[in-house]
């Protein structure tokens, strides 16, 4: 039981005092908390734009893959020393440090497409030497390859969503 005849005005002051130093600690640790939060937010924005340069290198080798690989006039066979076959490749194996596990099994899709339509090109082209005409359903299966390798053109921006800059943008802009 507090008995209010017998409070000094040092106590009345102390305990003022100690409730405003409390009301003032609780209110700097919150703004503290807010400049953290927006400095960690400001430090993985930074990294996002360093990492940009070389996620967008590797996004733009595998649409040079895509787009040389599966070209109607290009009947040549995949040349692994070839400079854009090997900027695939390493773009391929950087691509599991650079980007979730999802890019890698995507660019893995790519390179097995391209090297079953290089085989159907081959397969093609020696039938054709051997026989006059390209083999029964190749053309067919040709043209789905083309097909796919267009639609994953089309597509290929999802597959690096990372690179989405839209995400940037707060909410409230």
């Amino acid at each position: 039981m507090i008995y209010w005849s017998e409070f000094s005005w040092e106590a009345f002051a102390t305990l003022a005092t100690g409730l405003a130093a409390v009301c003032a600690a609780w209110w700097i640790g919150r703004k503290q908390t807010k400049i953290q939060n927006a400095q960690v937010e400001l430090q993985e924005l930074t990294l996002r734009a360093q990492l940009f340069d070389r996620r967008y290198r590797l996004y733009e080798s595998t649409r040079a893959f895509l787009l040389k690989s599966f070209t109607i006039g290009n009947e040549e066979a995949l040349n692994f020393s070839v400079d854009w076959v090997q900027d695939f490749n390493r773009a391929m194996q950087e691509s599991r440090i650079l980007f979730s596990p999802d890019v890698f099994k995507g660019m893995d899709e790519i390179w097995r497409k391209a090297v079953e339509f290089d085989g159907l090109k081959e397969e093609m082209a020696r039938i054709y030497r051997e026989h006059g005409h390209y083999g029964e359903g190749n053309p067919a299966r040709k043209s789905e390859a083309l097909v796919w390798g267009m639609n994953r053109l089309q597509t290929l921006p999802g597959l690096f969503e990372q690179l989405n800059l839209s995400s940037l943008a707060s909410p409230s802009t």
